[in-house]
């Protein structure tokens, strides 16, 4: 699909919607939602894709932005453990779990070019001779994510996302004739879904808000000439998965397991890496098997690895550290929370991170601006 979208055209514009599962795209269709991208999947070029495991934006971000696996960037899941600093940390913040002031981890030392251990796309399209610019929202233009992510790119900014259509297409216009790659960011999707549930109204209303920018601001708008050299692909970096607040399994209520642990569960509500006290892998396997059989999926980090679910090659041992021993994935509309900070950060309807079709799935919607 993506060569034909491609073919002939100096401008590469790759918009990413957090929270933009293939699920959601479906059941838009389905429901008879009148928007541009269900026009675009009968018009146009749209394909499923999985995304990276865990199916988080931390992880998914350091892969489409680095075009490597999540064990050759390192980075896996919302949160992580980072044995250099002995610390749980949020990895969109770069701060610890605990903390919620941002690029903490940077004021502690941490060298975001070193930590990821990995060219970006716009450092190697820069070698080559190909300009890059990164359109995402004020106030993530600091953020320590995106200076390591987005590194060798040129970094605009926008408010909100009538303004990003906008700021797109004047972008686009400023100089018709060149050749560049484009990345949008926009986190919208994932923010209604995670607080009023993966296929609630609101999250549809997003979606047709963000439709009608597009058809008005681009589509309609957008010049002839520059339209002609200009090839748009829309993806996401997961889908999410209906959670229930009864099925929640909190770590606080199982002291049995937590006894057992090095550190608290890191990665996803939907994917918890488990850490075991030095000879206790097996007792915590036991005890999980023992009080939560039926209510989650384990698997030997071993196994992780050797099936390929973080990607194949040598393993770093870095990695070893952050995925600890075994992995915990929730089913049906279970999560596991563990409360970082005293008051936590309340009950989320939609979550993510894990390997069932509503999570893993993306699409990939390809327009030739025709």
């Amino acid at each position: 699909m993506a060569e034909h979208v491609l073919e002939g055209r100096g401008k590469v514009i790759v918009m990413l919607l957090d929270g933009f599962g293939y699920k959601l795209l479906e059941q838009a269709v389905r429901i008879g939602e009148k928007s541009t991208f269900s026009q675009m999947t009968e018009l146009e070029s749209v394909d499923p894709l999985t995304t990276t495991f865990p199916s988080t934006t931390a992880t998914a971000l350091s892969s489409i932005n680095t075009g490597r696996t999540p064990l050759e960037h390192g980075i896996i899941g919302y949160t992580s453990y980072l044995k250099e600093f002995g610390l749980v940390a949020n990895m969109i913040n770069f701060s610890p779990a605990v903390d919620r002031r941002q690029n903490v981890l940077i004021n502690l030392g941490l060298d975001l070019k070193n930590f990821l251990g990995v060219e970006t796309i716009y450092e190697i399209l820069a070698r080559a001779g190909y300009r890059s610019t990164v359109l995402t929202r004020h106030f993530y233009k600091n953020s320590a994510l995106s200076k390591m992510l987005h590194r060798g790119a040129t970094i605009r900014t926008f408010a909100n996302s009538s303004d990003l259509f906008v700021s797109l297409r004047k972008h686009l216009e400023e100089d018709p004739d060149s050749q560049e790659f484009i990345f949008v960011y926009w986190e919208g999707l994932d923010t209604s879904a995670h607080e009023y549930g993966p296929f609630s109204d609101e999250v549809f209303a997003e979606l047709r808000g963000l439709s009608f920018y597009l058809h008005t601001e681009i589509m309609q708008r957008l010049e002839r000439k520059v339209a002609k050299n200009s090839a748009l692909l829309i993806t996401g970096d997961h889908g999410l998965a209906e959670v229930a607040r009864d099925e929640t399994i909190t770590t606080s209520e199982h002291p049995e397991i937590m006894n057992c642990l090095q550190i608290p569960p890191t990665g996803d509500a939907r994917a918890a890496f488990l850490n075991a006290k030095p000879g206790h892998t097996g007792t915590l396997q036991k005890i999980l098997f023992k009080h939560l059989e039926d209510e989650i999926r384990i698997i030997s980090t071993k196994d992780v690895i050797r099936h390929g679910l973080l990607g194949s090659g040598r393993v770093p041992s870095k990695i070893l550290d952050r995925i600890g021993n075994l992995l915990a994935l929730p089913l049906g509309r279970r999560a596991i929370v563990h409360p970082y900070r005293n008051r936590g950060t309340g009950f989320m309807k939609g979550s993510h991170g894990g390997m069932s079709d509503n999570e893993i799935f993306v699409p990939l919607i390809g327009s030739r601006f025709n």
